[in-house]
Formats: structure tokens, C-alpha cells, sequence
């Protein structure tokens, strides 16, 4: 073989070689940039579900607030001032469309659904209590003071395990 000949066998693997290492450094920079981009979309998404898991929580916080001093105002000579009940109205919405973005947002599975479904059910049963007791409607079978306390008891222990399970499903092992 001729010098010149295994010059150009030199300078052909080489450049195979360079090309080659090219290569490698290419894809490995696309996979850098592809886990970096999931990464931050990741941490987007968790960042999305943690306001509104927290905005959902201060709902209820302000609906169970709203509604105590509903309690006091029932049990008191005062009585539910049109205020009072707008506030009480406008608390209940609140949650309603947070738990409407709760819905969307959380996942399947993890006890969320269903912590929602009840602090749900339990904060529109402390509502329709207010409402009717503030109505003046007759209750035959309980006093409204003491059912009032027990949902409002509930609706707190209720409210604190739909916390549980938002931050249960926050922090809970995700697959990489």
C-alpha cells in the first residue's frame, strides 16, 4: 500500500471517527435537552396541582369559617343577616369551582375523588342546615343547633383528610 493510499485510509477512519463522536455527542445532548424539557414540564405540572390543591383547601377553610359564624349569628338573638348568608352563599361557590378544578386536575386513584366527593357532600349539607334553620323550617327529628355542630364537627375531620390526600398525592413516588 502506498503512502498516499493509507493517508487516505487515515484521513477517512478519522473523519469516520469524528463524525462518529459527532454522533454520540448529538444524541446525547438531545437526550439532555428532552429530560431537562420533561423535567421542567414536571415540575410545571406539580407546581399547577399544588395552587390548586392549596386554593381548594383555603375554600373550604373559608366556607367552614363563614359557616361557624353563621352558627353563632342562628344561635344568637341576631339571627342570619342578608350579608352573613351572601358570604355563606358566596363561600359555597367558591369551593364549588375549586373542586370543579380539583376534579380536572387530580388523578385517578390516590383517595383524592373521593375525599373531594365527601368534603363535598358534607359542605352542602352544612349549607342547606344554615338555610332551612335560618328559613325557620321545623325539624321534628333533631334540633338544628346540634345538627348544624355535628355536619360542621364532620365537615371539619373530612375537610382535614381531603388535605391528607392532596398532599398524599403531591408527594407520592412518581416514575422516572
Amino acid at each position: 500500500m502506498s503512502e498516499s493510499t493509507a493517508a487516505i485510509f487515515a484521513a477517512f477512519i478519522g473523519a469516520g471517527a469524528a463524525l462518529l463522536a459527532g454522533g454520540f455527542a448529538f444524541l446525547a445532548a438531545l437526550k439532555q435537552v428532552t429530560k431537562t424539557a420533561t423535567t421542567q414540564r414536571d415540575q410545571a405540572f406539580w407546581d399547577s396541582r399544588r395552587d390548586t390543591y392549596a386554593k381548594a383547601l383555603v375554600t373550604a377553610a373559608n366556607f367552614q369559617r363563614v359557616s361557624d359564624e353563621c352558627a353563632h349569628a342562628l344561635v344568637s338573638t341576631s339571627g342570619l343577616q342578608d350579608e352573613l348568608a351572601r358570604r355563606l352563599d358566596d363561600a359555597a361557590h367558591d369551593f364549588e369551582t375549586a373542586r370543579a378544578v380539583l376534579c380536572l386536575q387530580a388523578p385517578d386513584g390516590h383517595g383524592v375523588a373521593n375525599a373531594i366527593s365527601v368534603t363535598h357532600s358534607y359542605l352542602w349539607e352544612a349549607c342547606k342546615i344554615i338555610e332551612l334553620w335560618a328559613a325557620g323550617e321545623v325539624n321534628q327529628y333533631q334540633s338544628w343547633e346540634s345538627r348544624l355542630e355535628d355536619t360542621l364537627s364532620t365537615l371539619n375531620e373530612v375537610v382535614s383528610s381531603l388535605a391528607e390526600a392532596l398532599r398524599a398525592d403531591l408527594h407520592r413516588e412518581v416514575d422516572v
